[in-house]
């Protein structure tokens, strides 16, 4: 079993990317895999672990990042000498609506089927600790999530490249809404859309098309990346 203590800061952090996997239960469903958030530690020193969530439907892609001092963050299984990864569900994260003054929480992952080709089960909780007891669990199915997080120019193994904002194009609003209802884990606030998101293109295979627009911001040391897929406006 994997047992791990996080921050409540981290968990509001991971959470906010739930607006970005599929938003209908119909989709989850055809599509379980990626209706998770994928989370990835990484042990990078003896005093700082590095948090990395990735969630994605197909349209958008959504990846926090942040970095922790290692004495607030405890992992607890096999072979994690160097960090593990494990999924948190949808649903899971939308119930408990983690809360950034409840000071900890404890995930637990177990396996519930055989880890052959890493196809499994796994029983995954999330419960508060020295706060008002509150507590939420699902199976999630287990396999390979998608390595989206390529599709970000500078994230490891990326060979996507930034380029200048295509002259014409549009969004889809509602995507942009998604972006709007995420919440600054720090301070607790609704982030607004005019609150210095950085926004840059990237290179498109199609000489024609625009690639993926990428939103971009900082909460001190928490980071969020969003890509947005613009659509080509034909005069």
């Amino acid at each position: 079993m994997l047992d791990i203590t996080l921050p409540a800061v981290a968990v509001v952090g991971i959470a906010n990317l739930i607006h970005f996997v599929p938003q209908s239960k119909t989709d989850r469903d055809v599509t379980p895999i990626i209706s998770n958030v994928h989370v990835t530690l990484e042990i990078l020193t003896d005093d700082n672990v590095r948090v990395t969530a990735v969630a994605t439907d197909r349209y958008m892609v959504g990846r926090y990042i942040t970095e922790l001092p290692s004495d607030v963050v405890r992992i607890e299984g096999d072979d994690v000498d160097g960090g593990t990864s494990f999924l948190l569900g949808h649903d899971m994260l939308k119930d408990l609506k983690p809360k950034r003054y409840e000071p900890e929480f404890r995930i637990t992952v177990e396996e519930q089927g055989s880890r052959e080709h890493n196809t499994g089960q796994y029983l995954v909780s999330l419960t508060t600790i020295k706060g008002a007891a509150r507590s939420t669990s699902g199976l999630v199915s287990g396999g390979n999530y998608p390595p989206v997080a390529r599709l970000i120019p500078g994230a490891e193994g990326s060979n996507i490249e930034g380029a200048d904002l295509a002259d014409t194009y549009s969004l889809n609003v509602a995507y942009i809404g998604r972006i709007a209802k995420m919440v600054d884990p720090t301070l607790g606030r609704v982030n607004a859309l005019d609150a210095a998101w950085t926004v840059t293109g990237t290179k498109s295979e199609h000489p024609t098309k625009p690639g993926p627009v990428v939103w971009q911001k900082s909460f001190g040391p928490h980071e969020y990346t969003v890509l947005l897929q613009p659509n080509l406006i034909v005069r």
